[in-house]
């Protein structure tokens, strides 16, 4: 029997992270159970009794239920055997965040909540920093910025960058790659966790090396490619001092304070001042000196790949049609090249949010519909597909939210350097200014991005996307209700070369694409390319979209409209 332990703050959605990774392992014939650990009462029981799902339950009072867990684990794994089990997933909500249920040789996942902060990952403590693989949740109700700034703190806190994975709530859609987990507090069991994957689009864990191939490559990383070339075996970046690299990499410094440690304005070179730490740091940091020393150069060959990013220029986008709702084949193949916009078009309920869900995760036949997504004509890699600061496509929805408590400077700045910009104050003056040319009322950098209305917060996401995320290939959805200046917002995103896809209902919008995608039924029924006849009568509709604008500033002024309007013909 495998047992996986699955830890987590409440409420971020652990028990549904567990009863679909159940119901896809028992597709595979596995016989799977849950030991449910809480504190003073739980109703979770009844979701796993509904699903079939065999549950035992230990409420830990006023003990801590990571404790609680922790002392009663022998019995947890003798009720599973008994059951005979292949795999017993063990449920326990951490509240102290001091405390993990993660034990030595098993695999550990950790659930952490998009909506809970960007500085969530620096407070959880053990549960995310000893966790082989992270899931993040509620992903796609937050900023395309919190959400990349989120994993990039994901990455900071854990020792061994596991991959995140997002749950998407409209299509329950989850999705990553498996790394491996750290060495110091995890005997190697020589086992993978189980990889399971959802056809229809539920839930993708794909699990990746095991910790054995793990620990001989990043020996191998820092044998071939950190060691001076006296050959002395020590890693190059111990020998610079603490202060050099915290001046040139803030990444490092980010790191460091993830872990609880200060290092100040060391002179000391960083070897040196890892060696002076107390066994008590280090016990809480996580992690031993030498695995910090690795992860560090980790975050450095992060940064350069982020400046000199290889294979990363998107040329062409190819959907590959799927089916419909009614299942008849969607007789549809195109490609996009990188400077087009597409639109999507069709009634409401119709499917085009399922289509840019598709695009958004890359679908590979694992989605309801089946279509496939091609990237300069191949398959995309896992990691483009599914971690969230590595992902290929920007989303911009209707329902983003922002729930930092931050001003529109501070925010901007702060994806700025974890983009890894070389003058990020620079790049955040750039993109609040050009985000104040496409929304009709102005902001200021001080204010709160919280007190944006929807339209300063479309016009702040999409600057963002067009110059400072990675993202090649941008969706947005419906951006005709939202305020911005669309033309000008178009302009932006295809001088910086992004594929663009938009979904509206906005005959404006539709005749502004290259191409337009008809949706009905769920399925791409025609593709039309916008004419010439059709563009100059869009040069009518422009003409008259900017008086009814007039229009309308006028009345907000208080102004009449008495006069005869005179229509362009």
């Amino acid at each position: 029997m495998q047992l996986i332990t699955v830890a987590g703050s409440p409420s971020v959605g652990k028990t549904s992270v567990i009863l679909r990774a159940c119901e896809l392992l028992r597709r595979d014939g596995l016989n799977v159970g849950v030991a449910k650990f809480d504190a003073l009462s739980t109703s979770d029981d009844h979701l796993y009794q509904q699903k079939g799902i065999p549950v035992a339950v230990g409420l830990a009072g006023a003990l801590c239920p990571d404790h609680y867990f922790v002392s009663n684990v022998e019995d947890c794994l003798a009720w599973g055997q008994r059951q005979g089990f292949d795999i017993l997933f063990s449920e326990s909500a951490g509240l102290c965040n001091r405390c993990s249920p993660h034990v030595s040789g098993v695999y550990a996942l950790c659930v952490v909540d998009a909506l809970a902060g960007v500085h969530t990952p620096k407070k959880i403590g053990p549960m995310l920093r000893l966790a082989d693989l992270v899931v993040i949740t509620k992903g796609d109700i937050v900023s395309q910025v919190e959400r990349e700034v989120f994993a990039y703190h994901v990455r900071l806190a854990n020792p061994e960058h596991p991959p995140v994975l997002q749950r998407h709530h409209r299509s329950g859609r989850y999705g990553s790659g498996c790394s491996s987990p750290p060495g110091s507090h995890h005997r190697s069991t020589g086992r993978q966790p189980p990889a399971f994957s959802d056809a229809s689009g539920g839930l993708f864990l794909l699990c990746g090396r095991n910790r054995d191939q793990h620990d001989s490559s990043a020996r191998q990383r820092q044998e071939d490619a950190l060691c001076r070339p006296g050959g002395s075996g020590m890693n190059a970046i111990a020998d610079l001092p603490v202060e050099t690299l915290l001046v040139a990499h803030p990444c490092v410094g980010d790191f460091i304070a993830a872990l609880g440690l200060n290092a100040g304005h060391s002179q000391l070179a960083l070897g040196e001042w890892l060696a002076q730490l107390a066994d008590d740091e280090i016990l809480d940091a996580g992690m031993e000196r030498e695995q910090m020393l690795d992860h560090i150069q980790r975050l450095l060959d992060e940064v350069a790949d982020m400046e000199n990013p290889v294979g990363a220029a998107v040329k062409s986008l190819t959907l590959i049609g799927g089916r419909n709702k009614a299942g008849e084949p969607e007789a549809a193949r195109f490609s996009v090249k990188a400077g087009e916009i597409v639109c999507v078009v069709g009634p409401t309920g119709s499917g085009k949010s399922r289509l840019l869900a598709d695009i958004e995760c890359l679908a590979q036949g694992d989605t309801p519909t089946r279509r496939q997504i091609l990237i300069n004509n191949r398959p995309p890699e896992q990691e483009h597909r599914h971690a969230l600061d590595r992902k290929r496509v920007a989303q911009l929805s209707q329902n983003m939210n922002f729930v930092v408590d931050l001003s529109v400077r501070e925010f901007i700045g702060m994806h700025a350097r974890c983009r890894a910009v070389a003058e990020p104050d620079a790049m955040t003056e750039r993109v609040i200014a050009c985000a104040n040319q496409l929304t009709g009322e102005q902001f200021a950098p001080d204010v709160s991005v919280t007190q944006l209305s929807g339209g300063q917060t479309r016009a702040l996401m999409i600057a963002d996307v067009a110059l400072l995320s990675a993202a090649p290939v941008v969706l947005i959805d419906e951006i005709e209700n939202a305020g911005v200046d669309r033309q000008r917002a178009l302009e932006l995103l295809v001088t910086g070369e992004k594929i663009v896809f938009i979904s509206t209902h906005d005959p404006l919008l539709a005749l502004r694409g290259d191409r337009r995608l008809v949706i009905r039924n769920g399925g791409i029924v025609e593709i039309i390319a916008t004419s010439e006849r059709e563009r100059r009568n869009l040069v009518r509709l422009e003409t008259m979209d900017r008086m009814v604008l007039d229009i309308r500033d006028r009345l907000r002024r208080g102004l009449r409209i008495e006069e005869d309007i005179q229509w362009p013909l």
